[in-house]
């Protein structure tokens, strides 16, 4: 009877721990299409459309900045948990850091001085809102990252509540706050709004999770292995392209054959028909940190039984969704 048991405590701990995450997904979509649906009512599609092509260029830039290391830390940061490899962990945080710093900044300069030398005059590329953007892209990077290793390490409230909960819930209020203020809201305001949110929850993530991370980690001397870490992460950013960002991939694209109100309508048919797709990347990022360990192990029987049961919670959950 200890075997039977010991699976439903596993498929209940699956659950509880995707449902969280799912969650915390939805509760953040609803409240960005509650900031979007008053930013329509407020400054009109046309402008609507101007701040989704610019936060998804934003988004899309802190992606690539990333360099993939918010997927990489789930392997590297698992490997260090199974060996005991303090020194392991902390190195690859520390150069993962630095390198999505360099990396970010450098995009968000490039970007400023061809918007502001190149573009031509008058065309929506020269808005402010596109300005502003680009300078909150380092904040969005280094938020993304420190969400990976809170993922890495299975604090899942970390991973997740800055990113989907608090962010969102900033922004919401910001453009709340200038709209009782009197004040005319345009795209250029309301991508600020946003750019002021990634800052403070970015700050307070990383002081929160510097503290966090070292009750867990522990101190040691940091051990590096840079050359492996970014072969490993590249491709999985190619990879994380192509299947987490490719909402704002179509925006970028079809903003660029649209006028901006007819993208303003694309741009929330595509996030509502994304709802779905939570539940499945829920199930995932719950599952991910016990797969890196149990490869790391080697214990193939257990990580089929892990693959079998997120394989039938996805199925069914997907197809309810759809149902709904």
């Amino acid at each position: 009877d200890a075997k039977p048991a010991q699976d439903r405590r596993e498929l209940s701990q699956l659950i509880g721990g995707s449902a969280f995450i799912f969650g915390c997904r939805v509760f953040g979509a609803g409240l960005t299409f509650l900031a979007q649906v008053l930013l329509a009512r407020w400054m009109g599609a046309s402008e609507l459309g101007v701040y989704a092509l610019a936060f998804s260029w934003c988004i899309l830039l802190a992606t690539l900045s990333t360099g993939g290391f918010r997927l990489a830390a789930i392997r590297f940061v698992g490997e260090g948990l199974v060996r005991d490899g303090s020194g392991y962990i902390l190195g690859f945080m520390r150069r993962s850091r630095q390198l999505v710093l360099i990396v970010s900044v450098a995009v968000a300069i490039i970007g400023i001085t061809a918007l502001t030398f190149l573009a031509p005059a008058g065309s929506i590329a020269a808005r402010p809102a596109f300005i502003i953007a680009l300078l909150a892209v380092p904040w969005f990077a280094i938020l993304n990252l420190y969400a990976g290793f809170a993922n890495a390490l299975s604090s899942f409230a970390l991973s997740f509540l800055p990113t989907n909960i608090f962010r969102p819930l900033l922004f919401l209020t910001g453009i709340v706050i200038v709209w009782l203020a009197g004040r005319s809201l345009d795209a250029g305001i309301a991508i600020a709004a946003q750019g002021v949110a990634l800052a403070v929850v970015a700050g307070v993530t990383v002081a929160y999770s510097q503290k966090s991370f070292r009750k867990v980690i522990g101190d040691a001397a940091p051990i590096y292995e840079t050359r492996l870490w970014i072969r490993t992460a590249l491709p999985l950013l190619i990879a994380a392209l192509y299947s987490g960002y490719f909402p704002e991939l179509m925006v970028i694209m079809v903003g660029a054959f649209v006028p901006s109100d007819e993208l303003a309508v694309f741009h929330i048919c595509i996030r509502v028909s994304m709802l779905i797709s939570f539940g499945l990347y829920a199930v995932d990022s719950f599952t991910a940190p016990q797969i890196t360990m149990l490869l790391t192990k080697g214990d193939r029987a257990e990580l089929q039984k892990i693959v079998n049961r997120t394989t039938r919670l996805k199925f069914w959950g997907a197809v309810a969704a759809i149902l709904i």
